[in-house]
């Protein structure tokens, strides 16, 4: 099932959420508060279901372990050095597998990690080759009524229940709050149960490389 192509713009939100609410004058909720109420329903789409997909490439530096994580960055997916899948360790797993062992060795890096935003490769590289990481990204913020979501169509009244549900809550109608709340957590999870339960398929990226 592929993951679709967003088309969906700030504009297109405001209209369904003004009309919804009733306010298409703009009176009680404006557009600052829905353009504001649209970024966190997709940062919160994205944490729950990470569906953004990017590559950033940059070239190693001979003797040089650190690499700053891309700036975007909600997940590593996979490091690779020149086309090789390095073996992913947390912190503490690293300290215990190397012990004793020279942790600035020079060579082909076969494992990474990170600490403090920086992925750290082991053995540090010797020679100057690619270094690709594969991750879910954050969605682009939205801030001009032209501004395309970065969550596909399909995930377009999820942003308007979440939004609609911060308009009620902020005209204090705690009803109209909790059902759109609720609609929007448990449509979201759906979804999220689908994608867990596909075999054999892949979800399609629609996000461009991101170069570092």
């Amino acid at each position: 099932m592929p993951l679709g192509v967003a088309t969906k713009t700030l504009a297109d939100v405001t209209r369904y959420v003004k009309r919804q609410f009733g306010d298409e004058s703009g009176v009680q909720i404006t557009d600052s508060d829905i353009t504001a109420w649209t970024n966190q329903a997709q940062v919160e789409i994205v944490n729950k279901n990470p569906m953004i997909q990017a590559t950033a490439v940059q070239s190693a530096v001979a003797n040089q372990q650190t690499y700053p994580v891309p700036p975007d960055i909600l997940q590593i997916e996979s490091v690779m050095y020149d086309g090789n899948i390095l073996e992913p360790k947390n912190f503490e797993g690293i300290r215990t597998q190397l012990a004793g062992s020279n942790t600035t060795q020079t060579g082909t890096p076969t494992l990474w990690y990170t600490w403090a935003d920086m992925i750290y490769l082991w053995p540090v590289p010797s020679v100057v080759k690619d270094i690709s990481v594969n991750y879910s990204k954050l969605p682009t913020t939205v801030t001009s009524p032209n501004d395309k979501l970065s969550v596909p169509d399909r995930y377009f009244d999820r942003v308007c229940e979440y939004v609609n549900s911060k308009a009620y809550e902020l005209d204090e109608d705690w009803q109209g709050h909790q059902v759109n709340r609720q609609q929007f957590e448990d449509k979201l999870m759906e979804d999220t149960n689908a994608q867990s339960n596909m075999i054999g398929e892949l979800w399609v990226a629609t996000d461009s490389e991101y170069e570092w």
